[in-house]
């Protein structure tokens, strides 16, 4: 079996150590099945997990998914037995298929012995909170040395709802920095407390199409916004059904809407205080196949007042495997800012600008990472040792 997951509850030691009766090989071409493993937050906060498995060899064609709901009141180890499980299931199933049968047995549980809580649904039970779930944060962060402090602390609240029609989410975040730094011509000290209300409504349409509200408020002191506001309704267009976004998607969004800004000082154009409409797109995709994933996003929005202030960008991912054992890898985007009218109009200090407090005028930015990674060797990885955990093998 080729372990193919990327993102939470990967912890691919913990597999191979519960189900050890499949070998764990390091590259698909020398599998009998590859599982792709995907996952999606759930509205009351949990994750489903999507398992897919894929026949290689003697099982080309053999196409099998399993999926697993993790609960959001779950430990870690809840997650990554539930996990364990449905990977476990998937597997056996594959197993009596493809003629593996005498590695897996069933053991059946006597019903006094049923003690785990399920995901059920809505129709099953009478939900006295209306599948309404709420959620507090908060964390506070102190570190320096002679010549340097910070102190850092941020909260948030938020509330939300999902139905399959609905998804309605409230979040309300705030943040308090203080740096201080000794200096050669004397002390620097920055203090800033920056906050965000976050209402988004999301309706289904039909198969392929949503709409939604959003209201954004909030106030950022590295753009020079004391407090801004915006309303904007949004509708939205799925290439695919909304069911496989964990393998594939392709959407197509539009925004259209007004936003006030109240500034800490004046900006470049001369204005305290400003409101301006401005519309917005975005065109995403993204896929995860056995031969690995891609994605790439475009985006614009542009003000309505004035339409030579505009801001486009465009950014993508792929991590490819290009013959056994060898694959490349690479990660960028580029992005034309012509549309910066919060800027203050006196500038940012040499300080500010070496710590990125405040932003400064430019035209465009960038970044490009590229890779490879070959590996050759022998093709099993089924052994565990715990011993020196600090010192892994290649997973």
């Amino acid at each position: 079996m080729f372990f193919d997951c990327s993102g939470p509850r990967c912890n691919l030691d913990y597999y191979r150590t519960e189900i050890d009766w499949v070998n764990w090989v390091r590259l698909p071409e020398a599998a009998d099945v590859h599982v792709i493993i995907t996952s999606l937050g759930t509205g009351s906060g949990g994750r489903e997990f999507r398992f897919d498995y894929i026949g290689y060899g003697a099982s080309e064609g053999y196409q099998s998914a399993v999926r697993y709901q993790s609960l959001p009141t779950d430990t870690e180890r809840e997650q990554l037995d539930g996990f364990a499980h449905a990977l476990g299931v998937g597997l056996a199933s594959f197993a009596a298929s493809a003629g593996f049968r005498d590695i897996v047995s069933l053991v059946s549980v006597a019903p006094r012995d049923v003690t785990g809580e399920r995901v059920v649904a809505r129709s099953e039970v009478e939900d006295r909170w209306d599948l309404w779930v709420f959620r507090i944060n908060g964390s506070g962060e102190f570190d320096g040395e002679s010549t340097r402090k910070r102190v850092q602390s941020s909260g948030s609240f938020s509330v939300s709802r999902v139905t399959p029609t609905w998804k309605v989410r409230t979040n309300i975040r705030t943040s308090y920095n203080r740096l201080n730094v000794e200096l050669d011509d004397g002390d620097f000290s920055d203090t800033r407390i920056d906050w965000n209300f976050n209402q988004t409504a999301v309706y289904a349409l039909a198969d392929h199409w949503s709409t939604g509200m959003q209201l954004q408020s909030a106030r950022t002191t590295r753009f020079n916004q004391r407090v801004r506001v915006e309303l904007s309704p949004v509708i939205e267009y799925s290439f695919f059904p909304y069911e496989e976004a964990t393998r594939r998607s392709l959407t197509a969004s539009y925004r259209i809407g007004a936003a006030y800004r109240e500034y800490f000082e004046t900006t470049t154009y001369g204005e305290d205080q400003e409101t301006r409409a401005e519309h917005s797109f975005e065109l995403d995709f993204s896929q995860r196949q056995d031969w690995g994933d891609a994605g790439v996003t475009l985006q614009g929005s542009q003000f309505l007042h004035d339409t030579d202030l505009y801001n486009i960008s465009l950014r993508g991912d792929i991590d490819y495997r290009v013959v056994r054992g060898f694959s490349i890898n690479a990660r960028g985007s580029i992005r034309r800012v012509e549309d910066q009218i919060y800027l203050s109009g006196k500038g940012v200090t040499d300080e500010e600008a070496l710590l990125a407090l405040r932003l400064r005028a430019t035209t465009y930015d960038y970044n490009l990472r590229l890779g490879f990674s070959f590996q050759f060797g022998s093709i099993f990885n089924n052994v565990v040792n715990n011993r020196f955990r600090g010192i892994q093998g290649f997973n």
